[in-house]
Protein backbone atom coordinates (compact mmCIF):
# COMPACT_ATOMS: atom_id res chain seq x y z
CA UNK A 1 0.00 0.00 0.00
CA UNK A 2 1.12 3.69 -0.19
CA UNK A 3 -0.43 6.53 1.26
CA UNK A 4 0.67 9.76 0.55
CA UNK A 5 0.99 12.56 3.46
CA UNK A 6 1.80 16.13 3.08
CA UNK A 7 3.84 18.34 5.80
CA UNK A 8 1.12 19.59 8.79
CA UNK A 9 3.02 22.18 11.33
CA UNK A 10 0.34 21.56 14.02
CA UNK A 11 0.55 18.69 16.71
CA UNK A 12 -3.23 18.34 17.80
CA UNK A 13 -4.63 15.87 20.42
CA UNK A 14 -5.50 12.75 18.40
CA UNK A 15 -8.94 12.04 19.59
CA UNK A 16 -10.48 9.91 16.57
CA UNK A 17 -8.55 10.33 13.70
CA UNK A 18 -7.80 7.34 11.33
CA UNK A 19 -4.55 5.58 11.40
CA UNK A 20 -2.25 3.27 9.63
CA UNK A 21 -1.20 -0.05 11.74
CA UNK A 22 2.15 -0.87 11.73
CA UNK A 23 2.64 -4.28 13.32
CA UNK A 24 6.74 -4.88 13.35
CA UNK A 25 8.56 -8.29 13.82
CA UNK A 26 9.54 -7.91 17.12
CA UNK A 27 5.87 -7.46 18.19
CA UNK A 28 5.83 -3.61 18.58
CA UNK A 29 2.72 -1.99 17.60
CA UNK A 30 2.66 1.75 15.79
CA UNK A 31 -0.16 3.73 14.82
CA UNK A 32 0.46 6.59 12.46
CA UNK A 33 -2.17 9.02 12.73
CA UNK A 34 -2.85 11.16 9.78
CA UNK A 35 -6.06 12.86 8.19
CA UNK A 36 -7.17 14.12 4.99
CA UNK A 37 -3.63 13.33 3.88
CA UNK A 38 -2.01 15.42 6.69
CA UNK A 39 0.60 13.52 9.28
CA UNK A 40 0.03 13.81 12.84
CA UNK A 41 2.61 11.81 14.24
CA UNK A 42 3.00 9.21 16.17
CA UNK A 43 -0.23 7.72 17.95
CA UNK A 44 -0.76 4.33 19.91
CA UNK A 45 2.73 2.10 20.92
CA UNK A 46 1.82 -0.92 21.98
CA UNK A 47 4.36 -4.57 22.87
CA UNK A 48 1.67 -7.62 23.26
CA UNK A 49 -0.56 -6.23 25.53
CA UNK A 50 1.37 -3.69 27.11
CA UNK A 51 0.32 -0.02 26.08
CA UNK A 52 4.12 2.36 25.99
CA UNK A 53 2.90 5.45 25.34
CA UNK A 54 -0.75 7.13 25.46
CA UNK A 55 -2.23 7.36 22.01
CA UNK A 56 -4.00 10.85 23.11
CA UNK A 57 -1.07 13.06 22.05
CA UNK A 58 0.91 12.47 19.15
CA UNK A 59 4.70 11.90 18.97
CA UNK A 60 6.89 13.83 16.37
CA UNK A 61 10.07 13.35 15.04
CA UNK A 62 12.88 15.76 16.38
CA UNK A 63 15.22 16.10 12.93
CA UNK A 64 18.28 17.94 12.37
CA UNK A 65 20.66 18.54 9.25
CA UNK A 66 24.07 17.46 9.48
CA UNK A 67 24.74 21.26 10.03
CA UNK A 68 22.74 21.56 13.20
CA UNK A 69 19.42 23.13 11.74
CA UNK A 70 16.58 22.29 12.93
CA UNK A 71 13.90 20.73 10.38
CA UNK A 72 10.76 22.31 11.66
CA UNK A 73 8.48 20.16 8.51
CA UNK A 74 8.60 17.87 6.77
CA UNK A 75 6.43 15.04 3.69
CA UNK A 76 5.93 11.59 4.99
CA UNK A 77 5.66 10.40 1.18
CA UNK A 78 4.48 7.01 1.43
CA UNK A 79 4.12 3.82 3.74
CA UNK A 80 5.17 0.49 2.10
CA UNK A 81 3.95 -2.77 3.52
CA UNK A 82 6.40 -5.86 2.97
CA UNK A 83 5.95 -9.49 3.65
CA UNK A 84 6.77 -10.51 6.46
CA UNK A 85 9.24 -12.93 5.28
CA UNK A 86 11.66 -9.77 4.04
CA UNK A 87 11.30 -8.18 7.48
CA UNK A 88 13.78 -8.49 9.17
CA UNK A 89 14.53 -10.47 12.86
CA UNK A 90 15.60 -8.82 15.67
CA UNK A 91 18.37 -11.09 16.82
CA UNK A 92 19.03 -12.07 12.94
CA UNK A 93 22.67 -10.36 13.54
CA UNK A 94 23.95 -11.41 16.79
CA UNK A 95 26.71 -14.08 15.79
CA UNK A 96 30.56 -15.02 16.43
CA UNK A 97 33.17 -14.29 13.88
CA UNK A 98 35.87 -17.00 13.47
CA UNK A 99 39.12 -15.80 11.98
CA UNK A 100 41.61 -17.62 10.43
CA UNK A 101 43.72 -19.34 12.52
CA UNK A 102 40.74 -20.96 14.27
CA UNK A 103 40.15 -24.68 13.15
CA UNK A 104 36.80 -25.95 13.92
CA UNK A 105 37.09 -29.67 15.88
CA UNK A 106 33.26 -29.73 16.23
CA UNK A 107 29.97 -28.66 15.40
CA UNK A 108 26.49 -29.74 16.40
CA UNK A 109 23.65 -28.26 17.47
CA UNK A 110 24.16 -26.43 20.56
CA UNK A 111 28.10 -26.74 20.70
CA UNK A 112 30.52 -25.07 19.04
CA UNK A 113 33.88 -26.31 19.60
CA UNK A 114 37.38 -24.38 18.00
CA UNK A 115 40.63 -24.19 18.75
CA UNK A 116 44.42 -22.41 17.91
CA UNK A 117 47.00 -21.25 19.59
CA UNK A 118 47.52 -23.86 21.68
CA UNK A 119 44.05 -22.88 23.34
CA UNK A 120 40.33 -24.33 22.83
CA UNK A 121 37.35 -22.61 22.69
CA UNK A 122 33.59 -24.20 23.59
CA UNK A 123 30.83 -22.61 23.00
CA UNK A 124 27.19 -24.16 24.21
CA UNK A 125 24.05 -22.20 22.92
CA UNK A 126 20.65 -22.58 24.46
CA UNK A 127 16.94 -21.09 23.60
CA UNK A 128 13.99 -20.79 25.77
CA UNK A 129 11.32 -23.08 24.88
CA UNK A 130 8.15 -23.83 27.29
CA UNK A 131 10.19 -22.60 30.12
CA UNK A 132 13.38 -24.54 29.51
CA UNK A 133 16.45 -23.95 28.42
CA UNK A 134 17.19 -26.14 25.46
CA UNK A 135 20.19 -26.68 22.93
CA UNK A 136 20.31 -23.92 19.97
CA UNK A 137 21.84 -24.62 16.36
CA UNK A 138 23.77 -22.05 15.13
CA UNK A 139 24.00 -21.06 11.65
CA UNK A 140 27.11 -20.62 9.66
CA UNK A 141 27.30 -18.20 7.00
CA UNK A 142 30.56 -17.03 5.29
CA UNK A 143 31.49 -13.06 5.39
CA UNK A 144 33.81 -12.40 2.81
CA UNK A 145 36.49 -9.41 3.09
CA UNK A 146 35.12 -6.22 2.55
CA UNK A 147 31.35 -6.72 3.49
CA UNK A 148 29.41 -3.71 5.79
CA UNK A 149 27.36 -5.32 8.34
CA UNK A 150 25.05 -3.57 10.90
CA UNK A 151 28.06 -4.13 13.59
CA UNK A 152 31.06 -3.71 11.48
CA UNK A 153 31.95 -1.02 8.90
CA UNK A 154 34.44 -3.70 6.89
CA UNK A 155 36.52 -7.01 7.15
CA UNK A 156 39.90 -7.42 6.32
CA UNK A 157 39.47 -11.10 5.53
CA UNK A 158 36.96 -13.37 5.10
CA UNK A 159 35.60 -14.60 8.40
CA UNK A 160 33.07 -17.28 8.69
CA UNK A 161 30.06 -16.10 11.37
CA UNK A 162 27.91 -18.29 13.27
CA UNK A 163 24.19 -16.28 13.94
CA UNK A 164 22.62 -17.36 17.29
CA UNK A 165 19.02 -18.07 16.78
CA UNK A 166 16.80 -15.63 15.60
CA UNK A 167 13.63 -17.47 15.87
CA UNK A 168 13.14 -17.70 19.66
CA UNK A 169 12.35 -14.69 22.20
CA UNK A 170 15.36 -15.92 24.58
CA UNK A 171 18.42 -16.91 23.95
CA UNK A 172 22.15 -17.33 25.66
CA UNK A 173 25.64 -18.87 25.44
CA UNK A 174 28.11 -20.18 27.62
CA UNK A 175 31.52 -19.59 26.52
CA UNK A 176 35.05 -21.33 28.18
CA UNK A 177 38.21 -20.72 26.94
CA UNK A 178 41.38 -23.07 28.32
CA UNK A 179 44.20 -24.15 27.23
CA UNK A 180 44.10 -27.97 25.35
CA UNK A 181 43.74 -30.90 26.92
CA UNK A 182 42.36 -34.49 26.04
CA UNK A 183 39.10 -33.90 28.47
CA UNK A 184 36.69 -32.55 26.70
CA UNK A 185 33.67 -30.97 28.70
CA UNK A 186 30.24 -31.89 28.91
CA UNK A 187 27.61 -29.51 27.21
CA UNK A 188 26.76 -26.62 29.60
CA UNK A 189 23.14 -27.57 31.63
CA UNK A 190 21.50 -23.95 31.75
CA UNK A 191 18.46 -24.23 34.38
CA UNK A 192 15.43 -21.39 34.31
CA UNK A 193 13.83 -20.84 37.16
CA UNK A 194 10.69 -18.42 36.64
CA UNK A 195 9.64 -16.40 40.12
CA UNK A 196 7.24 -13.81 38.82
CA UNK A 197 8.53 -11.26 37.09
CA UNK A 198 12.49 -12.30 37.46
CA UNK A 199 14.48 -15.00 35.60
CA UNK A 200 17.09 -16.61 36.86
CA UNK A 201 18.92 -18.56 34.83
CA UNK A 202 22.04 -21.06 36.33
CA UNK A 203 24.56 -22.84 35.36
CA UNK A 204 27.27 -24.34 37.74
CA UNK A 205 28.45 -21.74 39.64
CA UNK A 206 27.22 -19.57 37.34
CA UNK A 207 24.24 -17.25 37.13
CA UNK A 208 22.06 -14.66 35.87
CA UNK A 209 19.00 -12.95 37.27
CA UNK A 210 16.78 -10.78 34.93
CA UNK A 211 13.65 -8.52 36.14
CA UNK A 212 10.94 -7.64 33.27
CA UNK A 213 9.62 -4.23 34.12
CA UNK A 214 5.92 -3.72 33.08
CA UNK A 215 7.06 -1.96 30.13
CA UNK A 216 9.39 -4.37 28.68
CA UNK A 217 12.99 -3.16 30.51
CA UNK A 218 15.13 -5.93 31.09
CA UNK A 219 17.28 -5.02 34.62
CA UNK A 220 19.63 -7.04 35.69
CA UNK A 221 19.61 -8.30 39.25
CA UNK A 222 22.53 -9.03 41.63
CA UNK A 223 23.12 -10.32 45.06
CA UNK A 224 24.08 -7.17 46.70
CA UNK A 225 22.69 -4.20 45.25
CA UNK A 226 25.72 -1.89 44.12
CA UNK A 227 23.95 1.53 44.68
CA UNK A 228 24.10 -0.08 48.96
CA UNK A 229 27.39 -0.59 48.76
CA UNK A 230 30.04 2.54 49.98
CA UNK A 231 32.28 3.65 46.76
CA UNK A 232 35.51 2.98 48.99
CA UNK A 233 36.47 0.72 51.85
CA UNK A 234 39.43 0.63 53.90
CA UNK A 235 40.66 -0.19 57.04
CA UNK A 236 40.42 3.43 58.24
CA UNK A 237 37.80 5.36 55.54
CA UNK A 238 34.34 4.55 54.40
CA UNK A 239 32.61 7.01 51.72
CA UNK A 240 29.35 6.25 50.82
CA UNK A 241 27.68 8.11 47.25
CA UNK A 242 26.69 11.23 47.69
CA UNK A 243 28.67 11.87 51.20
CA UNK A 244 31.49 14.35 49.88
CA UNK A 245 28.36 16.21 48.72
CA UNK A 246 26.13 16.20 51.39
CA UNK A 247 28.95 17.52 53.95
CA UNK A 248 29.68 20.09 51.23
CA UNK A 249 26.24 21.38 51.70
CA UNK A 250 25.97 20.75 55.57
CA UNK A 251 29.73 23.06 55.97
Amino acid sequence: MSVPFSAKSDQPQNESKPGEILRLANGVVLELVHEKGSFYGVGRVEWGEILLRSSQECLVPQMASPEGLEVVSYRLLHLEATPDDRIPEDMGFFGMGVTTGWSVVADKPGRLHLSAYGQELFLDAFAVEGGCCVPAPLRKIRRPAGEETRLASSFECDIDEYLFPDKTTWFGVVLELRKITANVPAMARVELEMKGRSRHFKCGDLGVSLFESPTGEQVQLYPEDWRTLPLFRSPDHLLWPGQWLQQSINA
